[in-house]
């Protein structure tokens, strides 16, 4: 507080200067005349009131704040989108090097074939080569196509302690970056990365 105080009264003494048609909004805020008369009496306020009748001098005091702060927070703000991002980065690597988990999505690939087939007698066109991650989250409620009551992620579960129970871990391969990653807000993050562009 003090340093700028001082740096207002060192550079912003009351000058006159010429009245302009398009600086009709500064002078009714900037009143110079009031200035005038208030200066002789600053001694006898408070460094509070005289620092707020210093900043009314400002030109453009709010947009020079907002540039300030701005200044002040960007490096901070761009050092945790950084961490963020790489925090998602790494994520998504542990999750394309984990042998298990592509035997699990490969394992759901050939039962959504499966069921297919079996809807559509093998019509080989409706053969999917890849899943969707929505189509993944539909796996707890799609029933299976076997008795229409349980689950294919119940089927899932069955099938692969069945044929390959040590896969049934995967979820260890990338499990403690991963909850990192959870918690991240991707909307949040883009929101602020956007925010630094404009």
């Amino acid at each position: 507080m003090a340093n700028v105080f001082a740096q207002l009264k060192k550079t912003n003494k009351p000058k006159k200067t010429r009245s302009h048609s398009n600086h009709k909004k500064d002078a009714s805020i900037y009143d110079m005349k009031t200035m005038e008369t208030i200066l002789p009496f600053m001694d006898a306020l408070s460094e509070g009131e005289q620092y707020m009748c210093y900043i009314l001098h400002v030109p453009r005091f709010e947009d020079r704040i907002k540039t300030m702060i701005f200044k002040y927070n960007f490096k901070n703000r761009i050092e945790s989108i950084q961490e963020e991002c790489k925090i998602l980065t790494s994520s998504c690597s542990a999750l394309k090097r984990s042998e298990k988990l592509k035997k699990v999505l490969k394992t759901v690939l050939q039962l959504g074939n499966k069921a297919n087939a079996s809807d559509k007698q093998g019509d080989s066109a409706s053969v999917a080569t890849a899943i969707t991650v929505e189509s993944l989250l539909a796996l707890s409620t799609v029933k299976s196509f076997l008795d229409k009551k349980t689950t294919m992620m119940q089927y899932l579960v069955t099938v692969l302690k069945h044929n390959n129970p040590i896969i049934l871990n995967f979820y260890e391969d990338f499990q403690d970056v991963c909850l990192l990653a959870s918690r991240i807000d991707l909307k949040c993050l883009m929101t602020e990365i956007n925010s630094l562009k404009t």
